[in-house]
Parts: C-alpha cells; structure tokens; sequence
C-alpha cells in the first residue's frame, strides 16, 4: 500500500508569498501606477474602488476578479496582458 505525501499547512497570513500570482500582479501595478504618475486616490477614483483596496491589491494581499484586473491595468495605461506578464524567474 503506498502512503501518502503529507499535506502542507494552509497559509495563516495574508501576507503575500513569493511568487504568488496576487504579489506579482500587485508588484506590476504599482510599477504600472508609477510610471503613469499616478497615486492610489487617482488610481481608485478612476477605477471604481477605494484607495485603500488599491493599495491592498498593490500589496499582493487581496484576492481580485478578472474585471477588476482590467479596469486597474486600463487606469495606467496597459493592457491586463501586459501588468500579467510575469518575470523570468532566475534558478535557484
């Protein structure tokens, strides 16, 4: 009889984890909001949200939807696409 892999603990934080897509896109956001000069009141006003979700989104520790994500990349200037597209990770 095989024996099962122990199961990993579930997560007790919401702090983001290393390349967990909600950090990833979070990081591409606030790039994103940078470079387009915005701030997170801007960013929030023009999006239909609260300054304070948008900075928890940029903090890579809110889970979104698929609209919101295109709404936020709209807000900077890009395309969901390109805030998605992830960094090539180097080995380790």
């Amino acid at each position: 009889m095989k024996t099962r892999a122990p199961r990993p603990e579930p997560l007790t934080t919401d702090e983001p984890v290393p390349g967990d897509p909600r950090s990833e896109f979070g990081k591409k956001l606030r790039a994103a909001r940078i470079r387009a000069g915005l701030t997170h009141a801007e960013v929030a006003e023009q999006a239909g949200l609260t300054q304070q979700y948008v900075s928890v989104v940029e903090g890579g520790r809110q889970n979104i939807t698929l609209s919101t994500m295109i709404a936020l990349a709209r807000v900077t200037g890009h395309e969901v696409r390109v805030v998605l597209r992830r960094v090539r990770r180097q080995p380790e």
